[in-house]
């Protein structure tokens, strides 16, 4: 495995530690408010549809922006305490991967994360259940997009 995923793993690794730890669903919801509360504020010129992710419950920003060496970089927000959690939790993780490995290799590495942390289980609606799974596929959807793009403007 490439070193920077290895580094999104350990990460993953280690909040799906914490997560086991906490005794209860209240306990998570508190340590994903914290988190949410490490997000950058977002300018709200960038609040536009095109970076809403779709399937959230309350609106969730989401912006690829990629470097030189085809890094990948996020801004984010959400109106959500919860979202923003999960925001910082993914945008920590896979923040500097390339965004050939947020399209094509992190998807295992982030969805059993998923499954091992129980996420699905602290959102109290079927929106807000599926929320991290709805960012990560918009982000990895972005990551296809421009890989897309970029192939394009190269033929």
């Amino acid at each position: 495995m490439d070193e920077r995923l290895q580094e999104t793993k350990s990460f993953l690794d280690e909040v799906q530690e914490l997560f086991a730890f906490l005794d209860n669903r209240m306990d998570k919801l508190q340590t994903l408010s914290e988190y949410g509360d490490e997000l950058a504020p977002m300018d709200d010129e960038l609040r536009r549809q095109e970076y809403l992710v779709p399937g959230c419950a309350s609106a969730t920003y989401v912006i690829l922006q990629v470097d030189d060496a085809e890094r990948a970089h996020f801004i984010t927000d959400s109106e959500s305490l919860m979202s923003k959690g999960y925001l910082y939790i993914l945008t920590r993780a896979l923040d500097g991967c390339t965004v050939e490995q947020i399209a094509k290799d992190a998807e295992p590495i982030v969805m059993g994360f998923a499954q091992g942390a129980e996420v699905s289980r602290l959102g109290t609606t079927q929106s807000r259940a599926n929320a991290f799974v709805n960012i990560y596929n918009f982000m990895r959807r972005q990551a296809i997009a421009y890989l897309a793009q970029l192939n394009q403007e190269r033929e």
